[in-house]
C-alpha cells in the first residue's frame, strides 16, 4: 500500500453541523476533528487522467471513491489538520490520477469529504495530494488499513 498526503490550510476547509466556532480557526478545526473521528470514512475526489480535454492538461471528469484516512493527530492550534494520510496502491486509478496531476500541473488538486450522517455534519477540504516515499509510507502505516492490504 502507498500513502497519499493531502494537505490543506484552514482557509480551504468547510465544516457544517457544529453550529459554532466559525470565527476561531483552532475551534473550527477542533469541530472538524470531532466530525472526522465519527465519520471514519471519507470520499476523495480527483481529476480524471484521461478524457476529451486531457491533451490540454485539463481533466474533463472528476472521480470519487471512498477512502479510510488514518486517524488524525489531536488539533492543538490553527495549523492542525495540515496533512491527512490516505491509503491506496500504485495500481489504483487514484494513484494514477494524482501522479498525472503532479506531472501535468505541478500539483494534484483533490477534495476530501467526511460526512457524519447521525450528527448531520460534514468536513470538506481541498488541497494538494502527494505520493509519499516508501519510507514515509512505512512510518505512517495505520493498522486499520491491514484488512485492505494484508501483506
Amino acid at each position: 500500500a502507498l500513502l497519499l498526503a493531502a494537505a490543506a490550510s484552514p482557509s480551504t476547509w468547510s465544516v457544517a453541523g457544529s453550529g459554532r466556532h466559525t470565527d476561531n480557526a483552532t475551534a473550527l478545526l477542533l469541530d472538524a476533528q470531532s466530525i472526522m473521528e465519527v465519520a471514519n470514512f471519507a470520499m476523495l475526489a480527483t481529476h480524471a487522467s484521461a478524457g476529451p480535454d486531457a491533451s490540454s492538461g485539463i481533466a474533463s471528469d472528476i472521480n470519487t471513491r471512498i477512502v479510510s484516512p488514518k486517524p488524525i493527530v489531536q488539533v492543538t492550534d490553527a495549523s492542525g489538520l495540515a496533512v491527512i494520510f490516505i491509503d491506496t496502491n500504485n495500481m489504483s486509478r487514484k494513484y494514477t490520477e494524482i501522479e498525472d496531476g503532479i506531472v501535468a500541473r505541478g500539483a494534484a488538486r483533490v477534495n476530501l469529504l467526511y460526512y457524519d450522517k447521525d450528527g448531520v455534519g460534514y468536513v470538506s477540504m481541498r488541497g494538494n495530494a502527494t505520493i509519499c516515499p516508501d519510507e514515509e509510507a512505512r512510518q505512517e502505516w495505520w493498522d486499520g488499513w491491514t484488512p485492505f492490504y494484508p501483506e
